[in-house]
């Protein structure tokens, strides 16, 4: 299994990728909020990050952190979890994360990264694998449906404090 995309190479991640992994995160999280959870994004963005380093260095379920490079730089990253669904309790791989710098988008990168993410899951013996995608994200959730994915299952939220 490689990633085969020209000019770009995708690695496992060190321990000085740390940083960048959550800013990559912090952006694709506010992409995908509406706007009163985008204003307050101070208020929660924090624990957030704060959970998101602990649960990678937790190693929780297998979980894998990829970064893309190309032309010198960072370019984006991959985060994969092999896990339990949660329906039918089958092995399935999750994409926790995917981001794309903005120099680099429009090339194809996500999707070559969502076919790398499919063997991985291959090779771990899974059955699926899932992507979660906040609704306002619209560029996300056109690419995850052209690639083949389809709704499993919604969320329904109602906020107690308007």
């Amino acid at each position: 299994m490689g990633f085969d995309f020209p000019g770009y190479t995708l690695r496992p991640a060190a321990p000085e990728d740390r940083q960048y992994f959550v800013e990559c995160m912090a952006e694709g999280l506010l992409a995908s909020v509406d706007d009163l959870e985008f204003e307050h994004a101070g208020t929660w963005m924090p624990a957030s990050a704060s959970f998101m380093e602990g649960y990678l260095e937790g190693g929780f379920m297998g979980n894998e952190l990829f970064i893309l490079e190309g032309g010198g730089e960072r370019a984006g990253m991959l985060w994969l979890e092999k896990t339990s669904e949660q329906f039918t309790c089958e092995d399935t791989g999750y994409v926790l994360g995917i981001h794309v710098g903005r120099g680099h988008r429009g090339k194809g990168l996500a999707r070559a990264m969502i076919s790398y993410a499919e063997e991985w899951a291959k090779e771990r013996g899974c059955m699926h694998l899932n992507i979660n995608c906040g609704t306002a994200n619209a560029p996300a959730m056109s690419l995850y449906e052209s690639a083949g994915y389809g709704k499993r299952s919604v969320t329904f939220r109602k906020d107690l404090y308007p």
